[in-house]
C-alpha cells in the first residue's frame, strides 16, 4: 500500500479518483478495509475521501459500506 500525504489537495484528488471508480461501477459497495485495498492506499486517507464523497451527497453510508447514492448517474 503507498503511503501518502494527508494534504486537502491530496484527498480531494483521492475523493475524484473514488468517484470515477464508483462511476464505473455503480453497484459497487465496499467497507473501508476493502475500498483500500481496491485503491491501494492507507485506510486513513480513503475514509478522509470517502466521507468527503458522502458529505457530498455522492456516496452514501449504510452501516459500514460505501456505495453511490440513489438518483446519481453517470456523467
Amino acid at each position: 500500500m503507498r503511503a501518502a500525504v494527508e494534504t486537502p489537495g491530496a484527498i480531494a484528488e483521492l475523493a475524484a479518483r473514488c468517484r470515477g471508480e464508483f462511476l464505473e461501477m455503480p453497484g459497487m459497495r465496499l467497507t473501508l478495509p476493502q475500498a483500500a485495498r481496491f485503491l491501494g492506499i492507507d485506510a486513513t486517507m480513503c475514509e478522509q475521501a470517502l466521507e468527503q464523497l458522502v458529505s457530498s451527497g455522492f456516496l452514501r453510508k449504510n452501516g459500514t459500506t460505501y456505495g453511490i447514492s440513489a438518483g446519481i448517474v453517470r456523467q
